[in-house]
């Protein structure tokens, strides 16, 4: 389970070019191993915050890559799974694409 709460802020109007974000990720997950028959489960929340670019590619679908990183800032560093163990890490570069679609206008409020 995933829950996150993210802020965007794009340098131009109508989500063009550049953008911020940051924000909070609670993640709460069981781990298994292979070789075990238990699981165990960990909880933990980090903090986020991340750039990118904002490209339009058709009329209200927007493609935005990002960069990122995580920190965790607090719940478990470690988890056990009978004799196995599994760190988790306190800091974590990420980066991907965002598929966006556009919902609203901003103009019009």
């Amino acid at each position: 389970m995933v829950g996150a709460v993210m802020v965007d802020y794009c340098f131009q109007p109508n989500w063009n070019k550049f953008f911020i974000s940051t924000g909070v990720e609670y993640l709460s997950e069981n781990l298994a191993h292979e070789q075990a028959t238990s699981t165990s489960n960990y909880n933990c929340m980090l903090w986020t915050a991340g750039a990118g670019f904002v490209w339009k590619f058709a009329k209200n679908f927007y493609l935005a890559p990002h960069v990122a990183f995580t920190v965790r800032v607090s719940g478990d560093s470690k988890v056990n799974v009978s004799s196995y163990s599994q760190s988790i890490h306190a800091f974590q570069p990420e980066g991907g694409f965002f598929l966006c679609r556009q919902v609203f206008r901003p103009d019009r409020f």
